[in-house]
């Protein structure tokens, strides 16, 4: 029987369990079994379920246990009809990892080993639909077990049994390359991590209480899956987020519960913040009442959940996920709703949670023996009723909202969005106009005949900035003066900075940045001012005088920006808002100290350097969550920039916040062009240092002069991945060129052949075993895509498929998943045809989707920036146009063009027609 390591972790769960067991007692004595191992890289930790080795190589065995219906396609993964991360691909990426680690720490196991992923389903579903792409890839555990005894059908024949008398000693490499797994702390900056609710492999929730306020919240966490890069990782993190942002859309309601602020980690992964736990699902609360509750605690419960539900949908979203689990029993007996992530603006959503609402009515009128709320249930689930309606049925009408009787006359709706301001004399409203939700602030008290009542409002006409919140429009009701402007749906940086919304430097730098691209638009031109003192007025500068006279009279400082003045609308764009206090630069304002005002400014005086302070102390918040200076004895500021900080961002950072008013920015667009030269974010995943921008310029230069060794000199050790990806330029650079054709600098180079098996592509060779024909396309940056042609003796059964590829962009790589030539037997006995579709980016089905699809000569010519045909033919193609012509076919393919030639001698047709097919518009595509 197989041996079990005594280093790894222990299994997780049944299946895991369940597996291992069954290979120890099936496999072998001469293999091993690593069970639940982290393999950690520099970037990443692979989490593994069981690593099997054996003499004929390494398997990296996923697990999974699933009850209802599975179907494996080659790209997509279903369990219960709903889609799931594909667990073949992840374990495929975490292969390639393992391999190349295992080619460093092994001598010989480039010759002599091979990494495979196999997905083990542990228990067989109800339904098991397989792909016939997808056959020894997902597979049940009885074929695991033939899988991976050796001889093993997954390693190919020349390589079987290479590693015979070797296995410890890769036994050795892995776990000296790793960690049994659950050997990570969890780490979430700002917070401390109390209690862990609930986990499974990729998320957890858990009680955190914020360091800085000593709050409790409930934090989410997701882990980032394995091998998801680029654009495809970006995708993930955005749909992790859509319960946030919809929130945010949704709005403030007492009966709805939703996150406060979502971020992302360093490792990839997605935390969520909610509020702390003071709710108790309906279940729970119905379990524990025996499910008996008074007719008045049950429509008192349906009538809060019902009317949470009509916010969401006035807000033009659905629940989606309406049930006794997210119906919530707040601390003082009301009900609420639970947002989750099932929630859309899909028509069909807010359809169906009038039925969901109607079960929900059932079960508290079963609770409760209320009639009346299975009358209502009864009426929902005909669609004769609205939640509202329900509502209004079980409480009466709403009570008229607070606020000015009459406003604009497109205005309707209000509702009190915060009470009497601590900080202005105004009450403000949410409402909505037939333009969507807006907000009206009462002045009131204000004396309408006084200018300055209309300070705000003018101030706001005249800006116009994607950043500056927008005036709508100004009156007097019976109330008094008002103002409207836009709603803004998102939480402010106050908000942000008090949840522990750490984000990315490169983030908060953009947010900065932009706000500080208003701050340019806002205020005066400081230059007019400087160069119309000097002018001499003579009625030759007449023209220019009065220019530089309009261009210095224009622009306000805003004079109050603080994190609670600013909105993250979307939960990124920032938004400024409250211009009360904005005045031109010279005029005297009432304002009172504050952190974001400098000290050494005459009090009430508006200066320009006034809002460029405050944006200095807010970048310094975002980043780290206090302000950049502590109180001497004397109760004076001292600067305290963190030192953790990037030096080059404190540097920027103490000019913002210096003491003196001649030390600080006079421009925002000085205090931008600072930020910008700081050079954070390189773009390669890399610590940007001090310099570094600079030596990623001469890096870059070396590199596309081919100097790769001094390039390599010159790039710190710890840069890995700048360094792989130089090394792997300066290997495929040193390799005996064959080079067949170039196209806008891409390169289609033959490399060589390889004995091809099952399992050994990406794709489903037909063939037990075949010699195939190995082309490489070399991208200008020196990525490539690397695939095979193969053919069978008897001419019937011809193949091409990617076989890997290395730093390409994501919308190259599936060109090694799958984008299969369509070859068939022709009606010549000594000739194939190879079926020419097209490869194209198909944006409905995600950023970086591709598929291949029918195309005319003339469509592959211009995908392929050359003539396809002309090329085929010269190469030594038989035949180049529609099937129709080529090969008389009279059936429904006969429009589909195609290629016809010798299978004896195929020379480099099939590569050909591959490369100008499915590399070339690919990749012009992405460059362009």
């Amino acid at each position: 029987m197989a041996q079990v390591a005594a280093a790894g972790g222990e299994p997780v769960n049944h299946g895991e369990e369940l597996t291992i067991d069954v290979l120890e007692r099936a496999l072998g004595d001469d293999v091993r079994l690593i069970a639940n191992w982290e393999v950690v890289h520099p970037t990443r930790v692979d989490e593994c379920d069981v690593i099997v080795v054996s003499p004929d190589g390494v398997f990296i065995v996923e697990v999974k246990y699933l009850f209802p219906p599975v179907v494996v396609e080659e790209n997509a993964f279903f369990v219960g009809g709903k889609t799931r991360t594909h667990p073949w691909h992840l374990t495929n990426h975490k292969a390639k990892r393992l391999r190349t680690k295992l080619n460093d720490k092994v001598p010989g196991f480039r010759q002599d080993g091979w990494v495979e992923p196999l997905v083990v389903l542990a228990r067989e579903p109800e339904v098991l639909d397989v792909d016939l792409l997808m056959i020894n890839r997902v597979v049940l555990l009885n074929r695991a077990v033939e899988l991976l005894a050796p001889p093993s059908p997954l390693i190919a024949p020349q390589r079987r049994g290479r590693l015979a008398g070797r296995v410890d000693e890769v036994v050795e490499a892995i776990i000296g390359a790793g960690r049994a797994a659950g050997g990570a702390q969890l780490v979430v900056p700002g917070y401390r991590l109390d209690e862990c609710l609930f986990a499974e492999p990729g998320y957890s929730m858990w009680i955190a209480t914020l360091e800085l306020t000593g709050q409790q919240f409930t934090l989410e966490r997701a882990e980032l899956p394995a091998g998801m890069v680029g654009a495809v990782a970006e995708g993930w993190r955005a749909g992790e987020a859509d319960v946030f942002r919809a929130a945010q859309q949704i709005g403030p309601h007492a009966g709805v519960i939703g996150p406060l602020a979502c971020f992302d980690l360093d490792d990839g992964s997605v935390v969520t913040i909610w509020p702390a736990p003071d709710a108790t699902p309906l279940s729970l609360h119905l379990a524990a009442a025996d499910d008996v509750l008074d007719a008045e605690e049950a429509e008192r419960l349906a009538a809060d959940i019902a009317d949470a539900l009509a916010h969401v949908h006035a807000k033009g979203m659905g629940h989606g996920s309406v049930s006794s689990a997210t119906a919530q029993v707040l601390a003082d007996g009301h009900g609420a709703l639970r947002l989750g992530h099932a929630i859309s603006d899909d028509p069909g959503v807010v359809m169906a949670d009038g039925g969901a609402l109607a079960d929900l009515f059932d079960q508290l009128a079963e609770a409760s023996t209320t009639k009346s709320l299975a009358d209502l249930a009864a009426e929902l689930r005909a669609g004769t009723l609205s939640c509202a309606q329900a509502r209004e049925a079980l409480v009466g009408a709403a009570p008229a909202p607070a606020g000015p009787a009459e406003v604009l006359p497109s205005v309707w709706d209000l509702y009190t969005l915060a009470g009497p301001l601590t900080d202005e004399p105004a009450h403000t409203f949410l409402a909505r106009d037939e333009g969507g939700d807006v907000v009206v602030k009462l002045l009131e008290g204000f004396d309408e005949e006084d200018p300055e009542t209309w300070n705000e409002y003018r101030v706001l006409r005249g800006l116009n900035h994607e950043c500056i919140v927008r005036a709508i429009g100004a009156g007097v009701a019976a109330e008094g003066p008002y103002l409207v402007t836009t709603y803004l749906d998102g939480p402010s940086l106050r908000e942000a900075i008090d949840a522990g919304l750490v984000r990315s430097t490169d983030r908060v730098l953009s947010t900065v940045l932009e706000l500080l691209g208003a701050l340019d638009v806002m205020h005066p031109d400081p230059n007019a001012r400087r160069q119309l003192t000097s002018l001499e007025r003579s009625e030759t500068d007449m023209a220019t005088f009065r220019s530089l006279r309009d261009s210095s009279e224009k622009g306000v400082v805003h004079n109050d920006i603080r994190p609670e003045n600013v909105r993250l609308v979307g939960g990124r764009r920032p938004i400024l808002f409250d211009f009360d206090l904005a005045a031109r630069p010279g005029a005297l304002v009432g304002v009172v100290a504050s952190p974001y005002r400098p000290e050494d400014l005459p009090a009430g005086e508006v200066a320009v350097d006034a809002d460029l302070y405050a944006v200095g102390v807010m970048l310094h918040e975002l980043l780290t969550g206090k302000q950049p200076f502590r109180t001497d004895g004397a109760g004076r500021r001292v600067l305290a920039v963190d030192e953790s900080l990037p030096p080059e961002i404190a540097s920027v950072i103490r000019q913002a916040c210096a003491p003196r008013q001649h030390q600080r920015f006079r421009t925002a667009s000085e205090f931008s062009e600072a930020l910008v030269a700081a050079g954070v974010g390189g773009g390669l995943g890399i610590e940007v240092e001090p310099g570094a921008a600079e030596l990623l310029s001469r890096i870059d230069r070396l590199w596309r002069d081919k100097d790769f060794d001094a390039a390599l000199d010159l790039c710190p050790a710890d840069w890995d991945r700048l360094r792989d990806r130089l090394e792997t330029a300066r290997d495929a650079a040193a390799r005996p060129v064959d080079l067949v054709l170039a196209i806008e600098g891409v390169e289609l180079h033959r490399v060589g052949e390889r004995l091809i098996g099952p399992g050994q592509t990406a794709g489903a060779s037909p063939f037990e075993e075949a010699v195939a024909s190995v082309y490489r396309a070399v991208l200008p940056d020196g990525g490539y895509v690397d695939f095979a042609y193969a053919c069978s003796d008897d001419a019937g059964e011809a193949w091409i498929q990617g076989l890997d590829t290395l730093h390409v962009p994501s919308r190259l790589t599936r060109l090694a998943q799958g984008l299969r030539a369509s070859e068939q037997e022709g009606p010549d006995p000594n000739a194939v045809y190879l079926r020419l579709r097209q490869a194209r980016l198909t944006p409905d089905r995600g950023p970086d989707w591709s598929n291949v699809f029918k195309a005319s000569l003339s469509e592959l010519d211009a995908g392929a920036g050359c003539d396809v045909a002309a090329v085929l033919m010269s190469a030594g193609a038989k035949a180049v146009d529609s099937q129709a012509v080529a090969i008389g076919d009279t059936g429904r393919t006969r429009g589909e063009s195609c290629v016809v030639y010798d299978p004896d001698e195929p020379g480099d047709v099939p590569a050909l027609a591959y490369f100008l097919t499915r590399v070339i518009p690919l990749y012009r595509c992405v460059s362009n």
